[in-house]
């Protein structure tokens, strides 16, 4: 079983978990196709005091679970068992992300699926990580059962949710292995429990049907949301030339023959190179005009590279060309934010004025460092104000 020298690293604290309706009345069934809200408290054990952490909760909420047999062909090993067994199977979730923890109190929203398996070993759980007020870093987790029961769907909604598909730092030039972001929204939540695969977040490459890819598992609600989130995909190693990807989706009230009404599709054309171009968009100071030393002093120098990931050195000059500082950022996607002290290399304020930068970029090869053949420069100013 275990060393048993060994302390498991369980939760250090508990968290205790309230569903409730529209009118704020605590509730122990919810109807497919309502939106129901919930409520966290953290605490010292069950029923304990309250402890007034701050952090984020990660919160799941599952469906009833179903009941399966254990098949036939499983032999038991006493004749005890030799009968028929039955045992909870994988429930569909319905709701999976992060929300904020404010003084060991935390609250979000979620849409009961349509298609949600009713019953009563439905379940909410968190986990809960933050710290309290002058201690360290801790956790804590907490469980409840719900029931989910058969609903109507609110009227007045008859389309899918909303899908917008771009590669991670916004390129669409990528390597074969690139991840692709799938952003959804819609009103009503994303179908994630996958009862029905036609109503899950479906890949498609190349209008190649038969080998299609259910991505649901990797979709997350952004946090404090539960209207929009992010799924992703990573491509299997395409080959060099021009694809395209198409990604079909269903909000929370797909179900029977009006599920086509909830399902939305989007495509992304995109060329797949082995080494792809680098250049730099855009690159500022902010904030500009800029203070140097004090309490306000600096700030952070954007740079806007779309591709592969990167690593970037910014040189600081004088009007007269004299290098007075160096900042590096090793490792960063899309837009990377350099902070600046506002100070020169020796720690001194500098004089007020007009002031130039020059931002080197290379792509960041598997070890870390800057790749020699991959690379792009950009010119900036900012004005430094000392009072």
């Amino acid at each position: 079983m275990g060393d048993p020298a060994t302390l498991l690293n369980l939760p250090h604290l508990w968290c205790e978990l309230t569903l409730s309706n529209d009118s704020g009345v605590t509730v122990a069934k919810v109807a497919g196709g309502s939106t129901v809200r919930f409520d966290g408290q953290v605490v010292k054990r069950p029923g304990g005091p309250p402890v007034p952490m701050d952090g984020v909760a990660s919160v799941l909420i599952e469906d009833s679970a179903p009941i399966n047999i254990v098949p036939n062909e499983c032999p038991t090993l006493t004749p005890v068992f030799a009968n028929e067994r039955t045992y909870a199977f994988s429930a569909g979730p319905m709701y999976h992300g992060n929300v904020t923890i404010k003084g060991g109190h935390f609250t979000g929203h979620f849409v009961v699926p349509l298609d949600a398996t009713t019953g009563t070993r439905g379940r909410i759980r968190a986990y809960v990580d933050g710290r309290e007020p002058a201690a360290t870093e801790t956790d804590g987790a907490g469980a409840d059962s719900l029931t989910i029961v058969t609903g109507a769907p609110p009227p007045g909604d008859t389309q899918g949710p909303r899908i917008t598909l771009g590669f991670v730092g916004g390129s669409t030039s990528v390597r074969p292995d690139a991840t692709l972001q799938i952003n959804l929204f819609d009103d009503h939540g994303i179908m994630t429990t996958g009862h029905a695969p036609q109503n899950s977040i479906i890949v498609t490459v190349d209008d190649n049907t038969t080998s299609r890819t259910d991505v649901t598992p990797s979709f997350r609600y952004a946090a404090d949301s539960y209207q929009s989130g992010v799924a992703t995909f990573q491509l299997p190693g395409l080959a060099p030339g021009a694809h395209k990807i198409s990604v079909q989706a269903a909000d929370n009230l797909a179900t029977g023959l009006e599920a086509v009404q909830h399902r939305s599709t989007a495509t992304i054309d995109f060329q797949v190179v082995n080494t792809p171009s680098l250049n730099i968009a855009r690159t500022f100071m902010f904030p500009n005009p800029v203070r140097s030393g004090g309490s306000a002093s600096g700030g952070v120098v954007v740079v806007d590279a779309p591709g592969d990931s990167i690593n970037v050195l910014i040189r600081m000059y004088t009007q007269a060309g004299k290098l007075i500082r160096e900042l590096r950022q090793m490792g960063g996607l899309g837009q990377v934010q350099v902070p600046w002290d506002g100070l020169d290399a020796e720690g001194a304020r500098l004089a007020q004025g007009t002031y130039f930068y020059k931002v080197y970029v290379g792509s960041r090869q598997a070890d870390g460092t800057t790749s020699a053949r991959q690379n792009a420069t950009a010119l900036g100013r900012f004005v430094v104000l000392t009072r």
